[in-house]
């Protein structure tokens, strides 16, 4: 299952590793090991020393003065995230009902070297953390490689894989495990593409860089994405003199210099460190975002009630306001039934549009480039003439369709033509399937359907979509104004309704490939149940989507309240102290004042 993690106050290692490595020179010029061990400030029985205050000046802060912004600003927007830190540390010692779990003893070093962990309530916490920190430190690398290697190569920019997204979802177990739980799967997948190594700080490090014989196949799998965005000269083709790519050895040099040349920036700006210290630094500062995340998750429990509430009340605002606008001007509806999309609900129908709007699904199977370069030939006869369409009908029974539950396997031979040139299913699996719908409910037969959309679709619209297309059921008029379809496409959904009503489905032929058009609904408006789990908590359902697109809205405004609380509860209960000697000298190097009332 994907999920994602929720930070609340800490800093993240991502950001961390970033934002260091812009700074260009030494910060400090007062950086000997007992000052910086020399306590700062009190936070209730935590102590934040000299060395986590200049960090905390390093990693955050430093990036908004290189651009320009006021000091005095900065720290008053961000000093409360330094405190907010031990604050949440001191309340997670402090309470005798906080569950602890042990780390795995692969880890026992690094362990007793962050004490915080003794307070980590996941056995595989530190596992996890040491694969961020390694996750943070490569992407920084690999940066830096790209730079490495641009010297000498014009690169084009790198396209963001795209994964296919589902309409069947497994639903998670609740809204706050989609909030805490790291998405294990994604992060593993990412470090896949590197040296296998186990989790020490020095093996981190040292396994960056591929090994020429041992990693060859992964070097040659990153080239082969990477030598396609390499800009070549005008008419130079692979396999011409002069085409230009990235050998193995090439690419394990540039990650040679992108690792010697963090090595020196984090010398330079950290102390002298070596990047396993600086890497020991960034961990420390993963476990306290961690236990940041587990303060937040068991606070949850106690609000969650109170969400719901405010959610409910929301959703009900948001409907009267909707059927009030609807009445006011009610033609908008035209417009904005037919622009839906994930992000947006359909919360009323006002009556005149009731049973005016239908909801079709698309399982397209597309024309390949070249079946369409062949296709755009035919167009000097005309799009509407006899030879275009035949020679479209025959392209089409040559389509080969893509099972994308079983590796991409190609099925070919899915469709054919009838004896009057029309294009029909052939037998095979897409047949049977939609053979099957006979004896089915229209609901099964939905159900059916849009398990055969995330099985063979190639149609993006239809990946993950919150809504259906929509589909005016009177047709166009001359002009075509009421249709934003194909005019196959509307024309083969209009049949399908006319003449055997929801649940059926039609072919329809158009330039994009053949799409089996099936008609689900009338366009209603959206049901919302809170209280049916199933609903609540399956993605894509009109239930989760709401909950999700409002969710953080109303959540974050309570745990702020909630951060605000404990934050100033600290200053009037005088759990906050400073060290005024310390203090002084530290703000007199940086040019700002706490201003704290203490």
């Amino acid at each position: 299952m994907t999920k994602k993690i929720f930070r609340i106050i800490s800093l993240t290692v991502a950001v961390v590793m970033t934002v260091s490595l812009l700074v260009g020179c030494a910060l400090f010029p007062t950086n000997e090991e007992r000052y910086r061990e020399q306590p700062a400030i009190t936070v209730g029985s935590e102590t934040i020393n000299v060395a986590a205050f200049q960090d905390f000046y390093t990693n955050t802060m430093s990036q908004y003065v290189s651009s320009g912004y006021d000091i005095q600003t900065i720290w008053d927007n961000l000093g409360e995230q330094l405190l907010l830190n031990y604050i949440v540390l001191n309340e997670i010692k402090s309470d005798t009902n906080w569950v602890k779990s042990a780390q795995d003893s692969a880890y026992a070093d690094l362990v007793s070297a962050h004490p915080a962990t003794e307070y980590l309530r996941d056995p595989g916490d530190m596992e996890l953390l040491l694969k961020n920190v390694r996750q943070s430190l490569y992407e920084s690398l690999d940066d830096l490689t790209e730079t490495e290697l641009s010297n000498k190569y014009e690169l084009e920019e790198a396209e963001e894989e795209t994964e296919r997204t589902l309409n069947i979802l497994e639903p998670v177990s609740s809204l706050a495990a989609a909030d805490f739980n790291e998405d294990v799967e994604e992060l593993d997948k990412y470090l896949g593409k590197f040296r296998a190594c186990e989790l020490s700080l020095t093996a981190i490090v040292e396994n960056y860089v591929f090994d020429l014989k041992t990693d060859i196949d992964k070097i040659n799998e990153i080239l082969e994405g990477l030598n396609e965005r390499i800009v070549q000269e005008d008419g130079v083709e692979e396999g011409d003199e002069g085409y230009k790519t990235v050998s193995a050895s090439e690419y394990v040099a540039a990650q040679k210099v992108a690792l010697t040349s963090m090595a020196r920036t984090v010398k330079d700006n950290y102390f002298g460190w070596t990047m396993e210290e600086f890497l020991d630094y960034q961990l420390d500062g993963a476990v306290m975002s961690r236990l940041a995340q587990e303060y937040a998750e068991r606070y949850y429990t106690d609000i969650e009630d109170l969400i719901k509430t405010r959610l409910s009340e929301k959703l009900a605002n948001l409907k009267a306001e909707k059927e009030a606008y609807y009445k006011l001007y009610p033609s908008m509806f035209t417009s904005d039934v037919t622009a839906l999309d994930n992000d947006t609900f359909l919360y009323y129908v006002p009556e005149e549009y009731n049973e005016k709007y239908l909801f079709v699904k698309n399982l397209l199977i597309q024309f390949s480039d070249e079946q369409t370069a062949k296709l755009a030939y035919y167009e000097q006869f005309g799009k509407d003439s006899k030879e275009y369409i035949e020679y479209r009908n025959k392209l089409a029974t040559e389509l080969v369709m893509k099972d994308y539950e079983n590796d991409e396997n190609e099925i070919e031979n899915v469709f054919k033509l009838d004896g009057a040139g029309n294009v029909v299913l052939n037998d095979g699996v897409l047949k049977t399937a939609l053979d099957g719908f006979a004896t089915m409910t229209v609901k099964e037969r939905t159900d059916a359907f849009i398990k055969l959309i995330d099985k063979y679709n190639q149609d993006p619209g239809m990946q993950g979509s919150a809504h259906d297309y929509v589909l005016r059921i009177e047709e166009a008029d001359v002009a075509g104004t009421a249709d934003s379809w194909v005019a196959e496409f509307a024309a083969a959904g209009r049949e399908a309704y006319n003449e055997d009503g929801f649940g059926s489905w039609r072919i329809a032929v158009t330039d994009y490939g053949v799409h089996v058009v099936y008609v689900s609904s009338f366009v209603e408006a959206e049901t919302f149940d809170f209280e049916d789990d199933e609903q609540l908590y399956t993605p894509g359902t009109s239930t989760y989507r709401f909950f999700r697109a409002y969710y953080d809205e109303v959540k974050d405004s309570l745990y702020d309240h909630m951060f605000e609380e404990l934050y100033e509860s600290y200053f009037e209960d005088g759990k906050i102290t400073v060290n005024e000697k310390v203090m002084k000298k530290l703000l007199k190097e940086y040019g700002f004042e706490l201003n704290w009332d203490i």
